[in-house]
């Protein structure tokens, strides 16, 4: 597609500086206006030509624009989702470590009751053994007997039931304890895995955010490739109205001509005046008129231009006719013509037959009115099989209509 556009870009820089209209363009036309007329009408042709492939690549590049244009708001749409599990997992791993936070309090608050309850106990069997708790005697007297039966009961009793109590609630923290061991470690395995959720979701969103940069890019250099061919058809318009405005001058110059001339010497009879045609050719082939002579919008550019002919609407590989005898003078590739084939039929008379599939005569063969002479085709600048005939009057393109 590169190559293409460079040979276009080429072509149309050609055209825009006239270079395929030298006689035109470098200010010494042809002093014969018919000589004009068909350098004029072979730019046209060609500005055409290059207007209809600048199209296309215009086409082209607004299609590869507006792919570029979806795949950026699909990356975009990956790269919200990427941030929103980015957040999602940064909410999480907040909640976990907040959790984490309160299990630990209440762990060291365990503690700090297991280390209060320890201390108790401790002081409970200290003031025991100190005394029997109204300050005579000591634990010893009374584990000894020196106290009395009733008083070692009391004691022992005492002891017994503050160390029960005290395993119980050992006991009971310590279960607590194990709990919320178990509840803080899977909490740390929660977060790890939060956290590697994070971290995929970060490289997913940064992967994905390269992609985007790449195809932002590229869609950046769609728009100016864009830009660029809108500007190319611009010239090439600017370039072909000028050469068609040219064109309609030279022809009013050889109308005018073919006028003074018909008034000096006798030409070819013109059709009758009520346009129903003077018999002089045949049609060449048996179909319906698709376009006729005239000012009208080409069907492949869009531009209005003069139609010097008429269309036929005939399928491919159907026969073409000669509308009368005579010689061919052309037989050949004829820029928008596609093949082309010119008859002269004498007495300033000629027709022609472009689009041909294939050209079944030569030059200086003199062929018969009816004679086969090629096939109906859609070369050249054509939207489809069809033949395009002309009729001429020393030169000139007239409706040829006029003259079956």
């Amino acid at each position: 597609m590169k190559v293409h556009r460079f040979l276009l870009c080429l072509v149309a820089g050609a055209l825009i500086v006239g270079l395929l209209a030298p006689a035109i363009a470098g200010g010494q036309p042809s002093p014969d206006p018919r000589t004009r007329r068909n350098e004029l009408s072979g730019a046209i042709e060609d500005a055409s030509a290059a207007e209809v492939a600048a199209i296309r690549e215009l086409e082209a590049a607004i299609a590869r624009r507006q792919e570029l244009e979806a795949k950026v708001a699909a990356l975009d749409r990956q790269i919200g989702e990427a941030t929103r599990l980015v957040q999602a997992a940064e909410a999480e791993i907040a909640r976990i470590n907040a959790q984490i936070e309160t299990v630990q309090r209440e762990i060291d608050r365990i503690q700090m009751e297991i280390e209060l309850s320890r201390a108790k106990f401790n002081d409970s069997a200290v003031s025991l053994y100190k005394g029997s708790g109204n300050g005579s005697g000591s634990a010893l007297t009374l584990l000894s007997g020196g106290g009395g039966a009733h008083e070692l009961v009391a004691g022992s009793k005492y002891l017994g039931q503050n160390t029960r109590q005290f395993e119980r609630e050992l006991q009971r923290q310590g279960g607590l304890k194990v709990q919320l061991d178990d509840a803080q470690s899977d909490l740390k395995k929660e977060q790890a895995k939060a956290e590697e959720a994070e971290r995929a979701a970060e490289a997913e969103r940064d992967r994905v955010t390269v992609l985007r940069a790449q195809a932002d890019d590229e869609r950046e250099r769609a728009t100016a490739a864009e830009a660029e061919e809108q500007q190319l058809i611009e010239g090439i318009r600017a370039r072909k109205a000028e050469f068609e405005a040219e064109y309609s001058a030279v022809q009013a110059e050889i109308e005018a001509q073919i006028a003074a001339a018909a008034a000096s010497r006798g030409n070819p009879t013109p059709p009758p005046a009520s346009g129903r045609g003077n018999g002089r050719f045949m049609l060449p082939v048996s179909a319906p008129v698709t376009s006729g002579f005239g000012q009208r919008n080409h069907p492949i550019s869009g531009s209005s231009r003069m139609h010097t002919g008429v269309d036929l609407g005939a399928s491919s590989g159907t026969p073409i006719k000669a509308a009368e005898g005579g010689t061919v003078v052309m037989a050949g590739p004829n820029g928008g013509y596609g093949n082309w084939t010119l008859i002269d039929h004498g007495g300033g008379l000629a027709t022609g037959y472009g689009h041909q599939s294939a050209i079944g005569v030569r030059v200086g063969q003199q062929v018969s009115r009816g004679e086969v002479i090629g096939r109906v085709g859609s070369t050249g600048a054509s939207t489809g099989p069809h033949l395009h005939w002309e009729v001429r009057v020393n030169g000139n393109p007239v409706d040829p209509m006029g003259w079956v």
